[in-house]
């Protein structure tokens, strides 16, 4: 659901992520699709651009934050 990191996201160093099924039932069980929510990876507000598939790995709620060149640069 929704999109991965392009070109673009990286070179304007957006704020973008991508959560998987489990932070997304954690976070946002109430919404069919959470693209386009606000959630804060530490201090820093991402804006979800995409839900990764469900999967076994059943570690709890994890998210793919922001490509590493936007961490490095904020």
């Amino acid at each position: 659901m929704g999109q991965g990191f392009d070109a673009k996201s990286i070179t304007l160093r957006s704020q973008d992520i991508i959560i998987d099924d489990n932070a997304k039932q954690t976070f946002f069980s109430d919404i069919d699709n959470p693209v386009g929510e606000v959630i804060l990876v530490g201090s820093v507000p991402g804006r979800v651009i995409g839900v990764l598939e469900e999967s076994d790995g059943g570690f709890g709620p994890s998210v793919t934050t922001l490509p590493s060149i936007c961490l490095i640069q904020r």
